[in-house]
């Protein structure tokens, strides 16, 4: 059994009560899972929200992967995307080309207010938002990381 704060996943039910947004809660790992709406071609994204004792992550996967011929490409794409990005950040699985935008909290002796919940649940559907299709585009090799970002 993970171990987590059980302030810090009460914080989390109330937000989700009072928004009523459909999750589970794996009480063993601590986790969190929900579906998120995005804008552009993807639609919707899965957000698995990760429960420590004094912090809370997000980790928002994008329902496709990168292609093997074109993770060079990708990982030029989220490393630049990255650069300009003030909160989280994109991390690529070289093995499997899964594509995950990561967010995370430093709780440590306060609960995060609703709006810091907020934040860290929509960043990552506005960020997939803007870029997921241009990314997507990249991850399946229909484009180059120069081509996309020349056009945005």
């Amino acid at each position: 059994m993970a171990e987590y704060s059980t302030e810090l996943a009460g914080a989390l039910e109330r937000y989700f009560g009072m928004n009523g947004t459909p999750h589970t809660f794996d009480e063993t790992a601590g986790i969190f899972r929900l579906s998120v709406p995005v804008e552009g071609k993807l639609r919707r994204i899965e957000t698995k929200i990760l429960c420590t004792e004094k912090a809370i992550m997000s980790s928002t996967s994008l329902p496709v992967a990168a292609v093997p011929e074109a993770m060079e490409q990708t990982a030029s794409l989220l490393m630049r995307l990255d650069n300009v990005l003030n909160f989280g950040g994109f991390v690529l699985d070289m093995d499997t080309g899964e594509v995950r935008f990561r967010y995370g909290v430093d709780c440590h002796g306060q609960l995060p207010s609703y709006d810091v919940i907020d934040h860290m649940i929509t960043l990552p559907a506005y960020v997939i938002g803007i870029y997921g299709d241009a990314l997507v585009s990249v991850m399946l090799g229909y484009a180059t990381a120069e081509d996309v970002l020349a056009d945005m």
